[in-house]
């Protein structure tokens, strides 16, 4: 569970400064510059990431309440990648 899933919290989701989503056609990327490593995400992903990065965690909780217990599932399990490889 992430550490910040509360309808309550106050912290604002963040990609770190030293990594660059960088889009492709099939496929995205996650770099980052401080650890020299890439992480491969679905296109459609790096959209969702532009689109969370800089929002309230209580309000990326609900909107991934309000999609689709699948597509809700699959969201909650790209963010705790992101949060393992410290990107967020």
């Amino acid at each position: 569970m992430l550490p910040w899933a509360d309808h309550d919290d106050e912290r604002f989701l963040h990609v770190h400064a030293d990594c660059i989503t960088v889009r492709g056609k099939r496929r995205s990327a996650i770099y980052d510059l401080t650890r020299g490593s890439i992480l491969l995400i679905p296109t459609d992903y790096a959209s969702l990431l532009e689109q969370m990065n800089g929002r309230r965690a209580r309000d990326v909780v609900r909107m991934l309440e309000a999609a689709s217990e699948e597509a809700g599932r699959n969201v909650v399990e790209f963010l705790e990648i992101l949060w393992e490889n410290e990107i967020v």
